[in-house]
């Protein structure tokens, strides 16, 4: 087997894992011994939600830890639920100086599984509103600054529709998002409005009329 064929199963076999090879320059014992140590890596990356929980509780600030956590998602995408499921209750419950690091983690799967033809981004649609709820009512405005970046590039790039984060981030920034008052309210609180002062004025009219009645009476 020839060196493209046998890189070409690699990537199809490892997909995410895999990475890239420069295929002018690496040898077939070079491969070999890469697909060895990849095989033994993931041996013992096999899914259990106790496992991810394991390495959420481990993620921190660096892009590697994001990455790294990242892609062993993208690789266990058969167990896409459960990630997801297991990431929503772990921001809930994470201090403040943590909640940032889950949704910077989000967006890299998101980002990453798209790229490689795996979509989580519909996975974790139904959990984003909550989760960034959580996250801007609990930790300060530079935070809450920074998980609003990540949903203008949602945006930007065609991950979630414009209309999707505007429902992500309806329940959770400051000033708290309102929707636009149909125009048929808007007619009847101003019609409301213009009633209410017209009766003041004439309650004032009334009460001037009576106290000039009662001096004309003096």
């Amino acid at each position: 087997v020839g060196l493209p064929e046998t890189l070409a199963r690699a990537r199809k076999e490892f997909g995410a894992c895999f990475g890239h090879l420069p295929e002018k320059s690496i040898g077939l014992v070079s491969v070999a011994t890469f697909l060895l140590g990849r095989r033994r890596a993931l041996g013992k990356m096999n899914f259990s939600v106790e496992n991810f929980e394991k390495k959420l509780k481990e993620l921190n600030m660096s892009q590697q830890s994001i990455q790294t956590l990242s892609q062993w998602v993208v690789h266990n995408r058969k167990h896409a639920k459960s990630i997801i499921e297991a990431w929503h209750k772990e921001i809930v419950v994470a201090k403040e100086n943590r909640k940032l690091i889950l949704i910077y983690l989000a967006n890299d799967i998101v980002q990453n599984s798209k790229r490689k033809g795996v979509e989580y981004a519909a996975e974790f649609a139904p959990y984003l509103a909550e989760a960034f709820e959580n996250v801007c009512k609990y930790c300060d405005a530079s935070v809450e600054k920074a998980a609003n970046h990540v949903l203008d590039i949602w945006e930007k790039r065609g991950i979630y529709t414009e209309k999707q984060v505007a429902s992500f981030r309806s329940r959770s920034f400051t000033p708290p998002f309102t929707p636009p008052m149909p125009p048929e309210k808007k007619a009847r609180i101003a019609e409301e409005a213009f009633e209410f002062e017209f009766d003041d004025f004439d309650d004032d009219i009334g009460g001037e009329r009576e106290r000039g009645n009662r001096l004309e009476r003096r």
